[in-house]
């Protein structure tokens, strides 16, 4: 009994490689897929380290200043006014009689309206109160 030897063509032959390929292929896939987590590798050594950076500015300068100087400390019947100076500039907390807001006191001449602790003073340049 003879057999006949079938040639295939070189068309043939590439779409059997590719799909030989795509098995393969997708056998990898599920099998990785159904595989379990390795073991953590090792740690890497450090990097270098970067460059400077520039360096810093100043802050800015904050401080607080009293609107009637020598009125004495703060205490529970006692409260002198206050501002705070930031960079040159005094902000102060207005009451208007029903409204509170923050508000910038320019240079000038004053009146407190604080209960008890009432006087006139005058607001310089540089938060200077004289």
């Amino acid at each position: 009994m003879k057999t006949k030897l079938h040639l295939l063509t070189k068309g043939e032959l590439q779409v059997r490689y590719v799909l030989i390929i795509a098995v393969a292929l997708l056998l990898a896939i599920l099998v990785t897929g159904c595989a379990q987590q390795g073991n953590m590798g090792v740690q890497g050594i450090p990097g270098i380290d970067g460059s400077p950076g520039t360096p810093g500015a100043d802050g800015t300068k904050v401080t607080t200043v009293q609107f009637c100087p020598y009125q004495g400390p703060t205490t529970h019947s006692h409260f002198p006014e206050q501002g705070i100076c930031i960079n040159g500039k005094i902000i102060a907390a207005y009451w208007d009689g029903s409204n509170a807001f923050l508000a910038e006191v320019v240079p000038g001449t004053y009146i407190s309206t604080s209960t008890g602790l009432q006087c006139t003073f005058t607001v310089t340049n540089g938060c200077n109160i004289q």
